[in-house]
């Protein structure tokens, strides 16, 4: 699995509410609906850019409370009515992949990109995971596959971080893994990849002295 960091402005969409279980087909009955309605008022054509968002974690969540919101994108002028809301989604820094398949198999990548997270340096951040669907969006009426990138919110891992926040914010460093040398490094008060001069000494409780040097 490929996965980028991006940084994805704010957006306003109209949505129509789906509540129960991610994975049932009421989210696809849902999309049907919301696909049908933006047709009558005139927001398919020319295509505009449509989101998935997921509000609730189904680990902690109730199945038939999960929140999901099939969505499109609108301008300050357009006003909510019925059942269509009006919210604004994205805002921040997403972990990104781009996902193909039917909607079976649409959990099972959201897992993988999870899965990601502990190695990566970041962790899941405040806000709902998106998915977006471009403007060239399509499904395989045989198969049912379909396409649309996958964004996870995630904030930096602050055990990584302490050191290299400027860094990172400026472009000059990168996420690193969790490693003895790096641990060594800002234990001296010295950001990985960064200083010499000699090594490091840093005894761990219940092991031995470890000796690393930053290169």
């Amino acid at each position: 699995m490929k996965i980028e960091l991006k940084t994805l402005p704010e957006v306003r969409v109209a949505y129509m509410r789906y509540v129960g279980p991610y994975g049932d087909s009421g989210i696809t009955r849902t999309w049907q609906r919301f696909a049908a309605w933006c047709g009558e008022h005139g927001l398919m054509e020319p295509r505009r850019t449509m989101y998935g968002v997921s509000h609730d974690n189904p680990d902690v969540t109730p199945p038939a409370k999960c929140r999901y919101d099939a969505c499109i994108e609108v301008d300050e002028g357009f006003r909510p009515e019925g059942e269509i809301g009006v919210q604004t989604v994205g805002g921040g820094r997403y972990a990104c992949t781009e996902f193909s398949g039917p909607s079976t198999e649409i959990h099972t990548a959201w897992t993988q990109l999870c899965d990601w997270l502990p190695d990566s340096g970041w962790q899941p951040a405040d806000g709902a995971p998106l998915e977006i669907y471009g403007r060239d969006f399509a499904m395989d009426e045989k198969t049912g596959a379909f396409s649309c990138t996958l964004c996870m919110p995630v904030r930096p891992l602050e055990r990584f971080f302490s050191v290299l926040q400027p860094a990172i914010a400026a472009g000059e460093a990168r996420p690193v893994r969790e490693t003895p040398r790096n641990r060594l490094c800002r234990a001296a008060g010295v950001a990985p990849g960064e200083g010499g001069g000699g090594p490091h000494e840093v005894g761990e409780p219940g092991g031995e002295l470890i000796f690393a040097a930053c290169p």
